[in-house]
């Protein structure tokens, strides 16, 4: 196949790439799904979609390896990828969820579906290595306008062109280390062995219209976006169910700023860790200008490499103790113009179990919540053990949204007199440790009788630090231990590594 090029993968294409096993990777696909206004010819509606991948590289890309080894993203010249475009035709009813797509081999696979020998909706599963959520509304809105035989702009700036250059990657690299270098390691909701898959609880609820009414009179009061709001309430929230007020949530940045950055068809949506220096006394007043503060903050640090930042952070002279996991995630996506929204029906509301790979250095949160507004505005509330094992997901969601309504309608109130009672297990947490979050003993000694040849244990908080003094039944070298301790420490939920050994 011919190339017409090649390039690097960028920062966030590398931490995807991290995150995800090989074995998933085909199933990281962002769907797009558009109706025609009318049941067309089935060779206009290819020679649309023929017309898409040849105005876009990301469309036409796959990964690949240089010389050295190093992934790349290939591109593929436009004769090649319609030679090779891989979009069927059926009569079946059409299906919703997204195809597989390896992107080894390619970045897209598309169906047609027909109804009377004519196409009645066009279906596009893209790899999700090279296309974000803003790459696929720009899709969409191309491929509504080349379906209706409407003319397009020109050609938009391509995958590889937009982003930073390398010396500003480092340079905000930096800028995300200075900020979460003293931040708390995790919040501790209960201590628990964690496993490479679990299950997951996923609660869909519907935002009710009247508060997306006092989301925006509240925005205007106190001066911030919905995204503000949104983050102020689950801080809230993790404050009241885990005790804990300084937090660091994941998001992610879309780092497209100008509007021509919104047409560009490309992965650039970067995960990124937000330090809430929250205190026991905060009023979600005071919170959200926490939160709208070190946003604004950070809002143009998308660019940067997370793979890097990660790795500091969890090195061992660093770590204090324990792995870096935010205590939650929130995921809020805009409602998209009209032109750019896809035809795809409405998940069902309700909850339900999914099955999750647990990966404790992904940086992912035990706690995710996603807002959305397509095709109506619901969030989406996700907990993994051990937050699952603590309260019912939808009814984290309802707790979720009374707090936002609190916010809303009485800022002034003290997080400390929301009504939300805290998880059971935060009573038995120890308090105080250098790295920042509760402590579950009781979790840290099973850590340490899990390593071979350890055969009892006795911690001893003493200050911010903790010691453990413990038997072996044959020599051990403390060294040795610790590194054993840190290997193992990821999969014990709520323990840290002790500060201090003594082995006897």
């Amino acid at each position: 196949m011919t190339v017409e090029r090649s390039f690097p993968l960028n920062a966030a294409q590398l931490r995807n790439l991290r995150n995800w096993a090989e074995s998933e990777r085909a199933d990281r696909t962002v769907v797009v799904v558009v109706a025609p206004t009318r049941p067309m010819n089935r060779d206009r509606a290819r020679a649309a979609v023929t017309e898409l991948v040849r105005r876009h590289r990301a469309l036409r890309s796959r990964l690949a390896e240089d010389a050295d080894g190093t992934p790349v993203q290939q591109v593929v010249t436009a004769p090649a990828a319609e030679a090779d475009l891989a979009l069927v035709e059926t009569d079946a009813r059409p299906a919703y969820a997204p195809e597989r797509v390896d992107p080894a081999e390619r970045a897209l696979r598309g169906s047609l579906y027909l109804s009377g020998g004519r196409v009645v909706l066009v279906k596009l599963s893209l790899s999700h290595l090279f296309t974000d959520g803003f790459g696929a509304h720009a899709v969409i809105r191309e491929l509504r306008q080349l379906l209706a035989g409407e003319p397009l702009p020109a050609v938009p700036r391509q995958a590889g062109e937009v982003g930073a250059d390398p010396a500003a990657v480092r340079r905000d690299t930096e800028r995300w280390k200075g900020l979460l270098g003293a931040a708390p390691r995790s919040v501790t909701y209960s201590g628990v062995a964690r496993e490479e898959y679990e299950k997951a609880w996923l609660a869909r609820v519907p935002l009710d219209p009247e508060d997306a009414a006092l989301l925006t009179a509240a925005g205007r009061g106190l001066r911030v976006t919905p995204y503000v709001l949104w983050a102020t309430a689950i801080s809230a929230l993790v404050s009241r169910v885990g005790g804990q007020h300084r937090q660091v949530f994941r998001s992610t940045y879309a780092n497209r700023f100008a509007a021509d950055d919104f047409r560009v068809v490309d992965q650039l949506a970067q995960a990124v860790y937000v330090p809430i220096e929250g205190e026991a006394g905060d009023s979600l007043r005071t919170r959200a200008e926490r939160v709208a503060v070190v946003s604004l903050r950070t809002y143009r640090r998308g660019h940067y490499d997370a793979n890097e930042l990660l790795r500091w952070l969890n090195e061992p002279a660093r770590s204090r103790g324990a792995l870096f996991q935010p205590a939650f995630e929130l995921n809020y996506v805009p409602a998209a113009p009209v032109e750019a929204r896809g035809d795809t029906p409405p998940a069902p509301m309700g909850s339900e179990p999914v099955d999750v790979r647990v990966d404790p250095r992904s940086a992912k949160a035990d706690l995710a919540v996603t807002v959305s507004h397509l095709p109506g505005p619901v969030l989406r509330l996700s907990a993994r053990r051990p937050v699952a094992g603590q309260r019912e997901p939808e009814e984290l969601a309802a707790e979720c949204l009374a707090v936002l309504r609190v916010l809303c309608t009485s800022p002034d109130t003290p997080v400390a007199e929301l009504p939300v009672e805290p998880f059971p297990a935060t009573a038995g947490l120890h308090a105080g440790h250098h790295g920042g979050a509760l402590v579950d003993l009781d979790t840290t000694r099973r850590l340490v009788l899990s390593v071979p040849g350890i055969g009892s244990c006795e911690l001893q908080p003493r200050g911010d630090r903790l010691t453990a003094r413990v038997t072996a039944n044959h020599p051990v070298a403390v060294p040795d231990l610790l590194r054993e301790l840190r290997d193992r420490q990821p999969w014990w939920s709520g323990s840290v590594v002790p500060d201090d050994l003594v082995v006897r």
